[in-house]
């Protein structure tokens, strides 16, 4: 099966399918957040932030436009670096609660 048959099964449900996505994904996500950490914040709570995106990502992709990975990476991003905005707004740098 090809990646886009795979996120197509995992968006109409499949449990399986979206774990076994989130998995596969997730050195993607740590990439992302190791990169934004040493920008401050907590590493774990970047992480969930990528999560979230990657998560966000299965659900709204559509197999018309890029491929599942760049899509993938620019929402785990945006999610990530909302995050971090979000917390320098609070004047916090050290957590994203």
């Amino acid at each position: 099966m090809k990646e886009e048959e795979l996120i197509d099964v995992a968006r109409r449900g499949d449990t399986a399918a979206v774990e076994t996505r989130l998995k596969k994904y997730l050195p993607l996500v740590k990439a992302v957040a190791a990169r934004f950490f040493l920008n401050g914040g907590e590493y774990e709570d970047l992480l969930q932030e990528g999560m979230v995106g990657l998560f966000s990502a299965i659900e709204s992709y559509n197999a018309g436009g890029a491929n599942f990975l760049t899509y993938a990476h620019t929402c785990v991003r945006n999610s990530v670096v909302d995050a971090v905005k979000k917390s320098y707004e609070r004047g916090v740098t050290d957590e994203f609660v």
